[in-house]
């Protein structure tokens, strides 16, 4: 289970909301959807995810979500034109989470750059076997 997406176009936010990585390069077990942008892991397990927001204008702000809840923020400060943010976390998902990338520069211009400058990818580093009662 795998999989790297990343965006078709550079777009501006205009509010706060999920990026929808709509393009993905990489999506071994299909748990990855393009179309509302969230992982939705298909068994438990400990999962790496990466997320790489390369900006112009203002700084990048946005939060890793596992369910709703903040797993992870990326953010810099910089006074160049384009500005990126990398983060990293482990953790362990249940069958059924879902992990997505939120927005959270609020209304102010800011565009976030597409192609490979912009990128959410993740993995299953170890999947835990089903607890079975009988």
């Amino acid at each position: 289970i795998a999989f790297l997406a990343r965006l078709s176009t550079n777009f501006s936010p205009k509010e706060d909301k999920k990026i929808v990585f709509d393009v993905h390069d990489i999506n071994e077990g299909s748990a990855y959807s393009s179309t509302t942008g969230v992982f939705t892991a298909p068994i438990e397990g400990l999962y790496l995810f990466t997320v790489t927001l390369t900006t112009r204008s203002k700084d990048p702000d946005a939060y890793l979500f596992r369910n709703g809840y903040t797993v992870l923020p990326l953010f810099n400060h910089s006074e160049d034109d384009y500005r990126q943010a990398s983060a990293s976390v482990v953790i362990h998902l249940l069958r059924g989470d879902r992990v997505w990338v939120d927005w959270n520069g609020g209304t102010e211009t800011s565009v976030i750059q597409a192609k490979h400058e912009t990128v959410f990818s993740g993995c299953l580093l170890q999947s835990y076997p089903t607890s079975t009662t009988g």
